[in-house]
């Protein structure tokens, strides 16, 4: 069996992190075993409810994750390396432990942020120089075409689309996790999840006050909380308010697990990150991307190359250009803030085509696993490179 280390450090979020242990858990499918290297537990034990912050080192469903902070430099010096590394996002191997690899053939993968745009191509597979002949290294670039490596596409997360009682599983946990005497009736209303950064949302109050339809709207995340509560006039944290045709469920943080089941069942999803960003193209659903933002308006060049890509997947030019107003209308900005002063009659006014499964949105997902497995595209790369080594 094949090992595999995986190196991340956490910065300020649950994104990279997310994305190692969903690649990890694809990667075990593949008769891997793997150990996740990081910089400290608090951030992955709340997206994976089994770590224990305590442990230095621990096993938890055939994976091991190694707290690299509170070891010493003689534990470091002491674990045993792998014959394949992967870099999470330019991560550098603590020093002590390349130091150990110097004399050993090993592999180097530096697996890059996801993106859609066209020089990710060019990149894909680059060597880079080490230094050493023992040490071979790669660019490994994420992306949306069978020239890069693809995406993680969670093999967990699309055995849920199969499971007859998710919505049953949301419904309990939504009951576990707010504080209120009447139940939740999810039955015969819309459902919005909304994971974004600050943002005005009045606008979209007010478009589905307009509509006649009852909508249920499950807030997840701090900035997107307090966006509400602003829009709201709420002064104070509630987990459950009801104003007019909109019900308001201010929901705690979920593990990955968890989250996955609300964007699996709600009629739009409204996120913001890489991971939760591809799990929105993956549920077949309605879903609007909010892109981290970058200085000078970068990340408008994110959005635009991946609606770029999306284009061709259209039945029309009609339908593309109504998810490309959506989708500019609610990324450009130059900063985020909670009371932006736009009104967003674009997208608003498209707001009912969205809740129609796939009248406007294409579906991808055939495309996507026969060509953008990240996992599986991996696992070629490797057994064809330990070959060669």
């Amino acid at each position: 069996m094949k090992k595999i280390d995986i190196f991340c450090e956490i910065i300020d979020n649950f994104g990279d992190i997310g994305v190692v242990y969903r690649l990890a858990k694809d990667l075990i499918t593949k008769n891997y075993t793997v150990r996740i290297l990081i910089n400290g537990f608090n951030e992955l034990s709340m997206i994976n409810k089994k770590i224990d912050n305590s442990k230095n080192i621990q096993i938890i469903e055939k994976i091991t994750y190694i707290n690299m902070d509170k070891l010493s430099i003689d534990e470091i010096r002491n674990i045993e390396t792998s014959d394949i590394i992967i870099e999470a996002f330019a991560t550098y191997p603590n020093e002590n432990y390349m130091n150990n690899i110097k004399n050993k053939k090993t592999l180097v993968l530096n697996l890059e942020y996801l993106s859609a745009e066209r020089w990710v191509e060019d990149y894909h597979l680059v060597e880079s120089l080490t230094g050493t002949e023992n040490i071979k290294k790669y660019f490994f670039m994420q992306g949306f075409t069978n020239k890069t490596g693809g995406i993680v596409l969670g093999y967990e997360f699309l055995s849920k689309k199969n499971d007859n009682s998710i919505s049953q599983k949301r419904d309990e946990l939504v009951k576990k996790s707010i504080n209120i005497t009447q139940e939740i009736n999810f039955n015969n209303k819309k459902i919005i999840s909304i994971f974004t950064y600050e943002y005005n949302f009045s606008s979209l109050i007010m478009s589905l006050n307009n509509i006649k339809q009852n909508f249920i709207l499950l807030l997840f995340g701090e900035k997107t909380k307090k966006s509400f509560e602003i829009n709201l006039a709420i002064h104070e944290r509630v987990d459950y308010f009801m104003d007019k045709n909109i019900e308001y469920i201010f929901l705690p943080f979920y593990d990955q697990n968890d989250f996955d089941i609300f964007m699996l069942t709600s009629n739009l999803n409204i996120v913001r990150g890489e991971e939760s960003f591809i799990r929105a193209l993956l549920s077949e659903k309605p879903f609007i991307w909010h892109s981290y933002l970058q200085e000078k308006n970068l990340h408008m060049e994110k959005v635009d190359a991946f609606l770029e890509f999306y284009k061709d997947y259209f039945k029309n030019d009609d339908e593309y250009k109504i998810v490309l107003e959506i989708f500019h209308e609610f990324n450009n900005r130059l900063e985020n803030k909670y009371n932006i002063n736009t009104k967003y009659d674009v997208f608003f006014k498209y707001l009912s085509l969205l809740f129609e499964k796939n009248t406007i949105y294409p579906n991808i997902n055939k495309y996507l696993l026969e060509n953008c497995d990240l996992a599986d595209n991996l696992d070629k790369f490797i057994n064809k490179q330990i070959n060669l080594i």
